[in-house]
This record gives structure tokens, sequence and C-alpha cells, in this order.
């Protein structure tokens, strides 16, 4: 028995943000996003359909951020018609299951330590603080305040108390972060008590990246080099 590529094969993929972006015509179809988010993949188990015959499906990669409207996978039998046993087959691996997620973007509130001593001393102009906030802009986030503190781990620490007393959810420090003396930022962080530290991830530039815990509160810690490249853009 000869099937034509169905639409209910296409709604186990669909999570709460997604939508059939067209309808399914010539057997193929293509999913688009309802609202802005990030898109999270689960890449084994669209392996496993891909490699059922008859079927395929080609999406983003996931950890990326899609608008509204924003294609984000497309799908189509191969040529054209399935029979039941593909059908079913590949019917069975959607049934755990979205093969694709679009979770909402969080609106936290942000906070923002800049340390520097150069900065600190008004010896250069600060450019963190601008980088940062048309960042939050972006995803809909609201700066509580950024404060500038010297290379001094009593003062970072206590900086990020202030914020954290002040309602931040998120906190976003600069710089500090290298093997430089004057890079002590990590210790005021550790100062002011922050747990599950992770320093240096697998990304270039920025491989010197921070993440932590602060009770219920995240912090990310940004090398002054993604700055530099962000002003050395066009």
């Amino acid at each position: 028995m000869k099937m034509r590529w169905p639409r209910p094969l296409l709604k186990p993929w669909q999570a709460q943000a997604l939508a059939l972006k067209t309808l399914p015509m010539r057997e193929k179809s293509t999913l688009g996003a309802l609202h802005t988010g990030l898109l999270c993949v689960d890449v084994p188990r669209l392996e496993s359909f891909n490699l059922f015959p008859g079927v395929m499906a080609a999406s983003r990669k996931g950890g990326v951020i899609i608008q509204p409207g924003g294609r984000i996978a497309g799908t189509r039998a191969i040529p054209l018609f399935l029979s039941r046993r593909d059908f079913d087959l590949a019917m069975n691996i959607l049934k755990p299951g979205p093969l694709f997620e679009l979770k909402p973007i969080k609106r936290k509130r942000v906070g923002a330590v800049i340390t520097g001593n150069e900065v600190y001393n008004g010896l250069i102009e600060d450019k963190f603080e601008d980088v940062i906030r048309n960042k939050l802009t972006e995803y809909g986030c609201e700066m509580v305040r950024a404060i500038i503190a010297p290379d001094d781990t009593d003062k970072i620490a206590q900086a990020v108390k202030n914020l954290v007393h002040e309602g931040a959810e998120l906190i976003v420090t600069t710089a500090g972060l290298s093997v430089d003396p004057d890079d002590v930022t990590r210790k005021g962080l550790v100062n002011a008590g922050v747990t599950d530290m992770l320093y240096g991830i697998p990304v270039l530039p920025g491989a010197m990246t921070l993440l932590a815990r602060l009770g219920d509160i995240r912090l990310l810690g940004v090398p002054a080099v993604r700055v530099v490249l962000q002003d050395d853009q066009p």
C-alpha cells in the first residue's frame, strides 16, 4: 500500500511555538516559528528519522535564535509516496515528542560589572555598557544598572552583591579574565560567593568566557576581546 506524505506525520514535530509555514504540497512542507525563540533540535532522533527509507527532514542548527515567521525545518517524502510500513516506522520515531522545540526568550533583569583600572580612573572610555545594553534590547531584557569597578577583588565582589540586592537576575561581568596580574575578576566572583564556575569554553573568539551561579542568579563573564571585535566591525 502506498501513501502520500500526510499532514499527521508533521503534527508530532510541532511544539507549541511551531506551526506549518506552508500546507503540505507535493509531499513536502516547511515548519516556521510563531514567535521569537531559541531553537532546540533533538539531533539523535532527527538522525534516526532520516535513516528510514522514503522520508527526510532538514533543519536549521539548534542553539540559534529564530524570529517570528522564520524557517525552522523542511520535510518531504522521497520521491513522492510512502509505503504503509515506512510511514509507521517514521511515526514511531516521532511518538516520544517533537523533534524541534522553540524555547521562549526569558526577559531577565540584568546587571553589569565593568572591570578595569583604566576605565574606573577615566583613562579610557568604556564601551562595554553600550554593547551589553544593545544586546539586552534585542532580547527584551532590562538593564538594572552598570557598575564600573577597579581591578580589586573586594570591590568586584561588592559590586556583584549590590546588583543582587537591586534585583538582578543575570549578572554580566566584563574583562579581567586573562592571566595578567591585574586580571582578578574570577577571584572577585569567588569572594562574592559564586558556585559552579566554568571558566573557558570551546568558542573563538571568547575562549576565556566564564559561567557561574550565585543562588538562583546566573553570571556570565565576558572577555575583553568580545568588545574589541565589536568595536572594530564596520
